[in-house]
């Protein structure tokens, strides 16, 4: 079978110390196109400077080569940092990625410090750190699974931005986009708070649930939502998920009310299905409930 795609190169930019984290980002990425490609049109391309990149002398050392072959055309960026900053080329491909309008993603490892670390690229990422909590780019990840989870939430919600902002490009400049529902999962709840018997302020959560938004420009009908548990755990009955929707217009949403206990999987796969039509659609979206 074969289709015009649109392709998105994905940068997945580190330090050397944490390269098998790199492998389980890229995985996360071929795992989007094995999952989304054919129904969404769009292929990612990831990049890493071991095999993205190709030898070249630059006058301002081997950063800029990679800055000029890889970080210029990247549409979206993965940053990984736990216990060393490097020469901070990672920081500075994401200070130009930002400035040429990328998505970018900063996660930082929880995985123990080694005994031997070097204290002053420890201080350095720490400082980093502190710099992007201000700008509200950061999170961390505490296992090879949190890491593929959220990579896959981030690949989702940037394929949902990235090809927006393309549709409306291509509606000013007079071609128009492709019409069809885009479905998008998102975990919500409310809190509530409330003092115990030691006088302690307790957080609670109330009213989860998982919502279904169409940000599509074709209404989507007989939509129905299947969940398994990713990594650990068990996945959250969804009530009323056995029967479909009967329609979620564009720009309309519809949520399924959360049964949480403990023993629930902190990530599950949503098996989404609905109709356009005649033409029956079926997609899968990694979803968070932390």
């Amino acid at each position: 079978m074969s289709f015009e795609a649109v392709v998105l190169q994905v940068l997945i930019a580190s330090p050397t110390d944490v390269s098998q984290d790199r492998d389980h980002a890229e995985a996360a990425i071929h795992a989007w196109n094995r999952d989304r490609t054919v129904g969404r049109k769009v292929v990612l391309l990831p990049l890493r400077w071991e095999t993205g990149s190709v030898p070249e002398l630059h006058a301002e050392g081997p950063q800029a080569v990679i800055n000029e072959q890889l970080v210029g055309g990247t549409d979206i960026v993965i940053a990984l940092f736990h216990g060393r900053f490097g020469a901070g080329g990672a920081g500075e491909e994401i200070e130009k990625a930002r400035a040429l309008g990328a998505q970018v993603h900063v996660w930082f490892s929880e995985a123990p410090i080694p005994h031997d670390a070097d204290m002053d690229e420890l201080q350095k990422v720490r400082d980093f750190q502190a710099i992007l909590k201000g700008r509200g780019l950061l999170g961390t990840y505490a296992s090879a699974d949190d890491l593929r989870a959220k990579v896959r939430t981030a690949l989702e919600y940037d394929v949902d931005q990235l090809t927006i902002a393309a549709s409306v490009i291509a509606e000013e400049s007079g071609t128009p986009p492709h019409s069809r529902a885009v479905l998008r999962l998102d975990y919500r709840y409310r809190t509530e708070h409330d003092i115990d018997k030691r006088g302690k302020i307790r957080t609670k959560r109330r009213g989860e649930r998982l919502v279904v938004e169409n940000i599509g420009t074709v209404a989507a009908e007989q939509v129905s939502i299947r969940v398994r548990p990713l990594g650990q755990g068990e996945a959250p009955p969804l009530r009323g998920s056995e029967a479909p929707f009967l329609i979620i217009q564009p720009h309309g949403e519809a949520s399924l009310p959360l049964i949480m206990h403990m023993g629930v999987a902190q990530q599950v796969l949503a098996t989404v299905s609905w109709r356009e039509g005649d033409e029956a659609h079926t997609e899968q979206h990694t979803v968070s409930l932390m």
